[in-house]
């Protein structure tokens, strides 16, 4: 009776391992890399073409969806607070421009939010999610999120995240958003771009 719980046990702790783990791989094609000064990008196995619903231009550095088009056009490492001005943290701002293709208005947040997910690198190949922060210049630099952007228009803003690591890439991955509503993790990722942290 021992040797059958034990058992039990063992296969049940097994396979909860196996499941929580707080990392994600990311599965890129080292074929496809390009770098510039502070930005590399990759693409995974998904064609980005202008025939398919969601495609990326390369010379542009657009993405575009049947619903919104989106570009991350930069990461900034700068410092945040959580309202007391004497504790500080690092943070980056994940700066984009965002146009609602759609008929209704839409949030910036979780429009943007439909279309990309934002991680830093631990090592190669894998990657932690990162909690939101608060930007000490938040008043003097709005970020835009909670704006309601009506339909065909455009607006710039930028999502602010805690770090830990002020030297490891942030990546943004671009989604395979087929409807504005859809939680962006459960999209197959189409292109991923690393932006290295500049001091």
């Amino acid at each position: 009776m021992k040797k059958i719980l034990v058992t039990g046990i063992f296969i049940l702790l097994s396979s909860l391992s196996a499941c929580g783990s707080k990392n994600s791989k990311i599965e890129t094609n080292q074929n496809d890399k390009t770098t510039n000064s502070s930005v590399s990008q990759k693409n995974s196995s998904t064609p980005s073409s202008k025939q398919s619903p969601s495609y990326y231009d390369e010379t542009t550095k657009v993405f575009t969806y049947k619903f919104a088009s989106l570009s991350v056009t930069d990461v900034q490492l700068t410092t945040g607070t959580d309202g007391d001005p004497s504790v500080t943290y690092p943070l980056v701002k994940v700066r984009f421009t965002v146009t609602n293709k759609t008929n209704q208005p839409q949030n910036v947040q979780e429009l943007v939010q439909t279309l990309v997910s934002v991680k830093q690198s631990v090592s190669d190949g894998v990657s932690n999610s990162l909690n939101f922060g608060s930007a000490s210049d938040y008043e003097t630099d709005p970020s835009n999120l909670r704006a309601t952007l009506a339909p065909n228009a455009t607006v710039s803003g930028y999502f602010p995240y805690k770090i830990t690591d002020t030297t490891n890439p942030i990546i943004i991955e671009y989604h395979t958003a087929t409807d504005v509503n859809m939680a962006s993790s459960m999209d197959e990722i189409i292109k991923t771009i690393e932006f290295q942290l500049n001091k």
